[in-house]
């Protein structure tokens, strides 16, 4: 459960780059979808082989529903879970707005110290479609200068994928998208 936890702090730290390229934000990343758009995941952990499929389900001004649908198989029975996931749109104050504290430092977002890497223009390949991504891997150390469980984690994102996400490898886990359908959002006038 800690290698959650340094990835969701982790996740924050992407949120809250100042002077980064990229900015990973959770509700954009559905938002700047219309309705239908889906993400495709196998996820490989343990040994064990799953499939999730995220597709953005409805938008409201402040709120996003994504439908979730896992399959697990288990020999010849295959399992199938669906769930919701609601995305609230960040307000400020709030760590995913970039202008809170880091829940481990307790520095503001902007003074923030991040010791994972770049790598930009990285092409995966999804399906058939090849798709260009930015790579973050995580750093050794924790902003506390505490040793990083999670270091070494590889986190693959593109902004034409629902969710951003595309590929996420740790030594305990890999998740890759292998299929998705965007319905980008019309610009406005």
């Amino acid at each position: 459960m800690r290698i959650f936890a340094t990835l969701a702090i982790g996740a924050w730290a992407l949120s809250a780059r100042g002077g980064q390229d990229f900015k990973y934000d959770y509700w954009e990343s559905w938002n700047s979808f219309e309705a239908g758009s889906l993400v495709e995941f196998e996820l490989e952990m343990s040994g064990t082989k799953m499939t999730i499929t995220k597709t953005l389900d409805k938008k409201e001004e402040e709120k996003i529903l994504v439908k979730t649908l896992t399959k697990m198989t288990f020999g010849d029975n295959v399992t199938e879970t669906p769930g919701e996931e609601p995305i609230n749109k960040p307000k400020k104050g709030d760590p995913s707005y970039g202008d809170g504290e880091c829940p481990l430092c307790k520095k503001p977002a902007k003074e923030h110290k991040d010791g994972g890497t770049w790598e930009k223009d990285v092409a995966l390949k999804i399906g058939e479609e090849e798709v260009k991504c930015v790579l973050y891997t995580v750093g050794d150390k924790l902003c506390t200068g505490e040793d990083n469980p999670g270091k070494g984690t590889k986190t693959w994102y593109s902004k034409d994928v629902p969710g951003w996400l595309v590929k996420m490898e740790q030594p305990q886990m890999k998740m890759t998208a292998t299929k998705f359908e965007s319905k980008k959002k019309k610009e406005e006038k």
